[in-house]
């Protein structure tokens, strides 16, 4: 499932890499999170748009988007 990344500041963007994903990158200490921004659903797929790079370090919090 593709995630809302919350940060620090307030701001969020919507990408397709799931939390685990993010967790994992934070596991391996990485600065950035390579990814694509999540655009929506078409069924039951998630569909992205245009890629984002994310800074790790001023990640709060990352929440699981639920299907449709």
């Amino acid at each position: 499932m593709p995630a809302e990344l919350v940060f620090s500041n307030g701001a969020s963007v919507k990408v397709i890499a799931t939390v685990q994903d993010v967790a994992d990158a934070l596991g391996a200490e990485d600065a950035t999170l390579d990814t694509t921004r999540f655009a929506g659903f078409r069924g039951d797929e998630a569909v992205g748009a245009e890629r984002v790079l994310v800074s790790l370090g001023a990640l709060a919090y990352a929440l699981e988007i639920s299907g449709p």
